[in-house]
């Protein structure tokens, strides 16, 4: 799990903090975004696209979805090629354009469409059921919070080094003037 977290003093008494660009790393398999964007979802990796572009078989799986092969911009000629001629797989996919846009295909959305594909590439299919649950992302695309110490009703009360760890948000704590018991 990987995000990108920023705190920050907010006045003399508050505290803000911001997550985004969360992204979950499934090995060096797939990467998930949550939220609707085309980069979003669950994508395959360079090296495991690059893997499936050299098993010929799963790449003729792939270019047998019509929807896909718009997506990847490939020629419907170039498709009926490859799916008739064991040799031109990798003659096709071993172009850097067709990986990179390999992996921004939205395998969530596609093996909803398509749950035959999960079958052709060898995976189980109850993945589908797992996948179907990530659309409804379970990790936020972005999340912010703040918040402010109350106004003490004499002397002063400030916020000093706001750090963030493993344990929390910390911070020093300073006051001046504040009047303690009776």
């Amino acid at each position: 799990m990987q995000a990108d977290a920023r705190t920050r003093r907010d006045g003399e008494r508050g505290i803000a903090a911001s997550v985004d660009a969360m992204r979950l790393d499934i090995g060096d398999l797939a990467t998930y975004r949550p939220g609707t964007r085309p980069t979003e979802g669950l994508h395959l990796t360079r090296a495991s696209a690059r893997r499936l572009t050299r098993e010929a078989e799963k790449i003729k799986a792939f270019l047998s979805i019509p929807e896909i092969v718009h997506r990847l911009g490939v020629p419907d000629s170039a498709v009926r090629a490859v799916l008739h001629d064991a040799d031109r797989p990798h003659q096709l996919t071993g172009a850097p354009r067709f990986l990179h846009r390999l992996t921004r295909v939205n395998l969530v959305d596609t093996a909803l469409t398509h749950p035959q594909l999960l079958k052709r590439l060898g995976l189980d299919l109850s993945l589908l059921t797992t996948l179907t649950k990530l659309t409804r992302p379970q990790i936020a695309d972005r999340f912010s919070f703040a918040f402010q110490l109350p106004k003490p009703p004499a002397g002063a009360l400030r916020l000093q080094r706001v750090t963030v760890d493993k344990d929390g948000i910390r911070s020093d704590v300073s006051a001046s003037g504040l009047l303690l018991g009776r």
